[in-house]
């Protein structure tokens, strides 16, 4: 298969990383189909502070929506670029979307959560502004 790519192995890597509801990144290892993921791999994982658990993959998407329901326009717009150039939010952003997933998920995200959150608020807002 021949990618359009300048750099094919971070292509595929960007593909993956961005598809983290499908695809687990096993420190050392690589990526693996979540739904293929070994009980050692989960441990190696849950030990790096990267899984992300059944309630929380399942309540995030929902506080992507909400939040991108929420947000101006011209919030939105700020925000995709700023995540375009670097994948971070703006702080009036990112800030007030971790604070709302807190209050639903009732707790704090690990880091691979707060990720998530983030891709799905970027695919909310793409979705939003047509």
């Amino acid at each position: 298969m021949e990618l359009e790519s300048q750099d094919p192995p971070r292509y595929i890597g960007t593909i993956l990383w961005r598809n983290s509801d499908r695809f687990i990144n096993i420190p050392n290892e690589g990526y693996v189909l979540a739904s293929r993921l070994t009980e050692e791999q989960k441990r190696r994982i849950g030990e790096a502070n990267l899984v992300i658990s059944d309630m929380t993959r399942e309540l995030l998407p929902m506080v992507a929506s909400e939040y991108a329901s929420e947000t101006g326009r011209e919030q939105m717009l700020e925000a995709l670029r700023l995540w375009d150039a670097s994948e971070r939010f703006p702080s009036d952003i990112d800030g007030p979307l971790l604070v709302k997933a807190r209050e639903i998920v009732g707790q704090e995200l690990n880091p691979a959560e707060r990720r998530f959150l983030r891709l799905r608020t970027v695919e909310k807002f793409r979705e939003a502004l047509g």
